[in-house]
This record gives C-alpha cells, sequence and structure tokens, in this order.
C-alpha cells in the first residue's frame, strides 16, 4: 500500500452505526414547541420522537388497533385514547401501593389475615 492510500484497511476501529434507517419527516407547526414544553431539560428532540415511535408501535403490535380505531375513541384521538388510559393505569397503581389501612395487606405482600 502507498504511504497516501486512504482506503480503510481495518472496519473493526470505525464506530458502528447507531441509527441506520434514518427519515426526514415533516411536522405540523407548533410540534417542535409543544415537544419543547414536555421534554426536560437536556432531553433531546429525537429521543422523544423515537419513544413516540416506540409506543405506537407497541400499540399496534397488540393486535387491536382495528377495534381500537373503530371502536373504543369515541370522538377522542388514539393518543388521546392512550394517554387518559395510562394515566387511569398510573392513579390505579399508585392507588394499590398507597399505605393500607390497618389490617389490609400491602400489595405484593402476603394476606396474614387469611392465615
Amino acid at each position: 500500500m502507498k504511504p497516501n492510500d486512504t482506503r480503510i484497511t481495518d472496519r473493526r476501529m470505525a464506530r458502528p452505526k447507531q441509527f441506520s434507517d434514518r427519515t426526514t419527516l415533516a411536522f405540523p407547526p407548533g410540534t417542535f414547541a409543544a415537544v419543547a414544553k414536555l421534554t426536560v431539560p437536556g432531553e433531546d428532540k429525537s429521543d422523544f420522537i423515537r419513544a413516540a415511535v416506540e409506543l405506537e408501535v407497541a400499540i399496534r403490535k397488540l393486535g387491536i388497533y382495528e377495534e381500537l380505531r373503530d371502536h373504543l375513541t369515541a370522538n377522542e384521538t388514539i393518543p388521546d385514547f392512550c394517554a387518559r388510559a395510562v394515566k387511569r393505569a398510573i392513579l390505579q397503581r399508585k392507588a394499590a401501593l398507597a399505605e393500607p389501612e390497618a389490617g389490609e395487606p400491602r400489595p405484593g405482600e402476603p394476606d396474614t389475615a387469611a392465615e
């Protein structure tokens, strides 16, 4: 090999691609302002968008997307429906994990009163 040859001789030295599939998207006006209001300091806008896509993929993988789209949304968007469902689930979980009344077991603990 000549001294000025710039060919890559060892591919192990290059950094592997982290995101090999790329796309350019157009968003409606105001989208990035809304994202900026919802992200925490230091959070990357791209990470926010990737998380949104991952959530949509997870919802569609459930196998009920058509039913969700056609029957369960009653004048609301699917993201609104899903966000409200997540909020309800969080509130229910918080209530379940709250300090139980006297004699009631905490979630995940054995019920000693039944013994």
